[in-house]
């Protein structure tokens, strides 16, 4: 069985995944950037930030075969990983059919508009 050692870890059968402005992984511990599309175990004991269309939450091969369409329909854009310590603009992560978009300004909040009345007023919200 392969390790489950993944950061954002999506089964086969799931597409349309958008990933963006998010903090992943921690300096040090994840070790590949990537696996999708293929039953590789020679990654197996390295932590991985994204496995894509891999196995299902125990490890069993979806339908026996991985699924390439969970990383080629994934939207990501703006995430700092922590294998590459960067943020990642990278226009090969937008899926065909969606436009790249044109700068690197991300709101502040991709859910809300302004600052939940539960939020803690110690803490300060994105402006």
């Amino acid at each position: 069985m392969p390790d489950m050692d993944s950061a954002m870890d999506f089964i086969g059968p799931i597409w349309y995944i958008n990933a963006i402005g998010n903090v992943i992984g921690k300096i040090g511990y994840e070790t590949v950037y990537e696996r999708a599309g293929q039953q590789d175990y020679s990654y197996e004991g390295q932590p991985t930030i994204y496995r894509l269309g891999y196995t299902d939450a125990v490890g069993n091969a979806v339908g026996n075969y991985t699924n390439p369409l969970t990383k080629v329909k994934m939207f990501r854009w703006g995430n700092w990983d922590s294998v590459n310590n960067t943020i990642r603009w990278n226009s090969s992560e937008v899926p065909l059919g969606v436009s790249v978009p044109s700068d690197h300004t991300l709101p502040a909040s991709l859910y809300l508009t302004a600052k939940p009345s539960w939020w803690d007023s110690s803490l300060n919200w994105p402006q």
